[in-house]
Order: structure tokens, then C-alpha cells, then sequence
């Protein structure tokens, strides 16, 4: 939390390209808080990694806005080794359809998306 409070009150967001916070611990609520900061004013942001951190459909819901945001640049999403779940799979899912930055995208080892997700 202390990080997306930090984000939000940054004057130069544009400059920010490359966010990795792998192995964090971030969880899923403070997930969702972060990639909602991201949200606003981070529209440079081309690669963003929380692999290890234990985000699921909370923190997938915002990362589906900020994938179907118009102002988007991600190239790169990785959320390898999380608590996602086929309804976080989902809500991704949909987001992506109509993505057209995105060319990289990690899931591996979510151990909880079945087939049908």
C-alpha cells in the first residue's frame, strides 16, 4: 500500500516504463490498489511483473482495465506463480480481446486455472 500511495503522489509518471516487483508478497487487495494507481497517468508503462506475489481475481480485475485501457502501452505482463483462478483467467480473458499492445504475457505455474479457465 505504501507503494501505490508513492505511485499516486509521483509528478513525473510518464518517465516510469518498466515496473518488476516479483517476490513481494504484494497480495491481492494491495495488487488491485497498485495496478489501479497505474491507471492514472502511468500510460508509458510497456512492461509490469508481479510474478510471486499472490494476486488473484481482485488484482486481475484491475489489470483487465488497465489492458483495456485505450491509453495502455504493455507490452509485457508477467503474473507467473499466483493465486489465479479460472474467473480471474476470465476477466483477462476479456480484456485482452480487445488489446493491441500486449505481445508478452506470463501465467505459468498459477496452479489453480483448470481447463476450463
Amino acid at each position: 500500500r505504501l507503494l501505490a500511495s508513492a505511485l499516486s503522489s509521483r509528478e513525473n509518471k510518464s518517465s516510469l516504463q518498466r515496473m518488476i516487483l516479483d517476490a513481494n508478497g504484494i497480495g491481492d487487495e494491495s495488487g488491485r490498489e497498485l495496478v489501479d494507481v497505474l491507471l492514472n497517468g502511468y500510460g508509458n508503462l510497456v512492461e509490469l511483473s508481479l510474478g510471486d506475489n499472490e494476486i488473484g481475481k481482485k488484482a486481475c480485475i484491475a489489470l483487465s482495465n488497465l489492458l483495456s485501457s485505450q491509453n495502455s502501452k504493455l507490452k509485457a505482463l508477467n503474473i507467473e506463480n499466483n493465486q489465479i483462478e479460472d474467473n480471474g483467467i476470465t476477466v483477462l480473458t476479456n480484456a485482452l480481446a480487445s488489446n493491441t499492445t500486449l505481445k508478452e504475457l506470463n501465467l505459468s505455474f498459477n496452479c489453480n486455472i483448470t481447463q476450463a479457465g
